[in-house]
């Protein structure tokens, strides 16, 4: 790691660090992944935000937690267009596929 220093003061910014760390280790797909989770409600509609929570990333697969079986149905037959929705807005294809499942009653309390 050979990070490129500010010509005035010599000092390197600590985002340049941790990019030049995340890739060496090889994290830099994961960081990005991650993104559909922790941005969720901001990428789907808000009636789906409302209904729904991004639990994690599995090997590009994100698994997001639904209220009802009915809502999940539905969203299931829409996986396709908020999946390459996600990837437009985070402008890559970071997200493989989207596994709905349904809430636990602990998963309800903690979207309120």
């Amino acid at each position: 790691m050979n990070p490129k220093k500010h010509p005035n003061t010599g000092s390197v910014h600590i985002r340049t660090i941790l990019e030049d760390f995340f890739q060496q280790q090889g994290l830099t797909e994961n960081i990005h992944r991650h993104r559909a989770v922790v941005y969720w409600d901001s990428l789907v509609d808000q009636e789906i935000a409302a209904i729904t929570k991004a639990d994690h990333i599995n090997k590009g697969q994100l698994i997001v937690k639904v209220s009802s079986s009915v809502h999940m149905h539905y969203l299931q037959l829409q996986e396709e267009a908020i999946r390459n929705g996600i990837n437009r807005k985070l402008g890559e294809n970071t997200i493989e596929q989207i596994r709905f499942r349904l809430m636990t009653q602990e998963d309800s309390e903690s979207k309120c």
